[in-house]
């Protein structure tokens, strides 16, 4: 995908409504940074394939057959994989999102290996709330979206995530909204 902070004019010609202008662009910070909802499915992960390992260990100590060394291995790279994918998904989904915010909209981007591109917009008007995240972790959030699960429904915010100039976009959008 072509760094949205790089495109000109042209490159944004049937995305933009002819009298929509570009008012700020940027990224999310690209470092790891713990989160408190890495904690859960990390631990899982590493639950997961620590029950895989002792139990491959005490197949094999039971004379199982060369079949339980395939098996045991998938489960401990499955265990590893929800770690792995629970600790660092965020930071990787940050480092392939660009933020575009206009006179009228803000657009998400992403560019994912296997999901391909994706280009999101948000209209920016009275009906909306514009919230500033805690200086930890600075951030507007404009729209939300409920996913359902097994745990019952979740409300997860959506919005411009880790961004410097939060401060900034934030009065942007407060004037595109007045």
């Amino acid at each position: 995908m072509t760094d949205p902070s790089n495109m000109d004019g042209d490159d944004w010609a049937g995305i933009l409504d002819p009298d929509e202008k570009i008012m700020w662009q940027g990224r999310p910070d690209g470092r790891f940074v713990w989160e408190r909802r890495m904690l859960r499915p990390g631990l899982f992960g590493v639950g997961f394939a620590a029950f895989a390992t002792i139990w491959l260990g005490l197949a094999v100590l039971a004379g199982a057959g060369i079949e339980f060394w395939g098996l045991g291995l998938l489960f401990i790279a499955v265990g590893l994989w929800i770690t792995v994918h629970a600790l660092f998904q965020p930071t990787f989904l940050r480092r392939r999102t660009w933020y575009t915010l206009t006179n009228r909209r803000a657009f998400v981007a992403t560019d994912l290996p296997v999901f391909g591109r994706s280009l999101t917009s948000y209209p920016i008007n009275r009906g909306i709330r514009i919230d500033r995240s805690d200086p930890d972790r600075p951030s507007v959030i404009f729209a939300a979206k409920t996913i359902d699960n097994d745990d019952g429904a979740r409300v997860e915010p959506i919005g411009f995530e880790r961004i410097v100039e939060a401060q900034h976009v934030f009065q942007l959008m407060q004037g595109i909204e007045k």
